[in-house]
């Protein structure tokens, strides 16, 4: 599933839809809860002081699988809803 991130970094619908698909929310929610822990090995391993106030590619792929999520559910019960307004990372 880690060969899907670059995609969902990048906005890609269907590749959202694809990880949400194999993956529980609750995964993706637990993941994103060591986003400090990521960004400080990071930086650890780059040699520079961690920054975690700006937007990382980490925030990006959790806000387009939340929406995707939500999309996926309200799609489930209307079926012309409208598609979800992806992020796309640059670094």
């Amino acid at each position: 599933m880690g060969s899907l991130s670059p995609a969902i970094e990048e906005g890609d619908l269907l590749a959202c839809i694809h990880y949400c698909q194999l993956c529980e929310e609750s995964v993706v929610d637990r993941t994103f809860s060591y986003r400090d822990v990521y960004i400080k090995v990071a930086a650890m391993n780059q040699g520079y002081e961690p920054r975690y106030e700006g937007e990382t590619g980490l925030d990006v792929w959790y806000h387009n699988l939340k929406a995707t999520y939500r999309y996926l559910e309200e799609k489930g019960k209307v079926t012309n809803t409208k598609e979800p307004v992806l992020k796309i990372w640059k670094p």
